[in-house]
C-alpha cells in the first residue's frame, strides 16, 4: 500500500463512519478509544477486501480501513487497541488474555498469538518509539477485558 493512498483511504473510513451513524462497531468505538453507550446494530460499514502487512515481514495482515483507522489513532493506546480487533477473531479474544496466566489464581486463560502480539509490539513501536512496553501489554489486557465485560453483560 503507498502512502499517497493513507489520506484517501482515511476519508473513506470517516464516510463510512458518518454514513452509519446509528451502526454499533469497533471501528467508531476504537476512534475514540472510550466506551460509549450501546446503540442498535445495524449494518457494518463496508470495508475494504485489500490487506495491509502490520509490520514488514511478519505476515500479520489487517483490512486496509482498519489499518487507515489504526494510522489515525491519537495515542499508542488507542492504536494497540484498533489493531488488537482487527488482527484477532471476537472469539479468540474473549477466551485470551497476552500471556495466558492468571492473576488472581483462577483458571488460565488461552494466551494470544506470540507471533501476532509480536507483530502489534513493533508496529506501535514503529509508530510510536518513545512508548513504554509494558504500557502496549496493559492496553492489550485492558482492551480484552472491556471486551468480555461488554460480552458478558449482552447475555446477562
Amino acid at each position: 500500500m503507498l502512502i499517497t493512498e493513507l489520506p484517501n483511504l482515511i476519508t473513506q473510513v470517516k464516510t463510512a463512519i458518518n454514513s452509519t451513524s446509528s451502526a454499533s462497531s469497533n471501528i467508531s468505538t476504537d476512534l475514540e478509544c472510550g466506551s460509549s453507550p450501546q446503540a442498535p446494530k445495524a449494518a457494518a460499514p463496508p470495508t475494504s477486501t485489500e490487506k495491509v502487512e502490520i509490520y514488514p515481514g511478519t505476515s500479520t495482515y489487517v483490512d486496509s480501513l482498519a489499518w487507515a483507522v489504526a494510522q489515525n489513532a491519537n495515542s499508542a493506546s488507542c492504536f494497540v487497541r484498533s489493531l488488537l480487533t482487527s488482527v484477532f477473531p471476537m472469539e479468540t479474544l474473549l477466551v485470551s488474555n497476552l500471556r495466558g496466566t492468571s492473576r488472581d489464581g483462577g483458571s488460565n486463560r488461552q494466551p494470544l498469538d506470540k507471533a501476532k502480539v509480536n507483530a502489534i509490539y513493533r508496529a506501535t513501536l514503529l509508530k510510536w518509539p518513545h512508548v513504554v512496553p509494558s504500557s502496549i501489554g496493559a492496553a492489550i489486557n485492558a482492551k480484552l477485558t472491556e471486551i468480555r465485560a461488554k460480552n458478558k453483560k449482552d447475555y446477562v
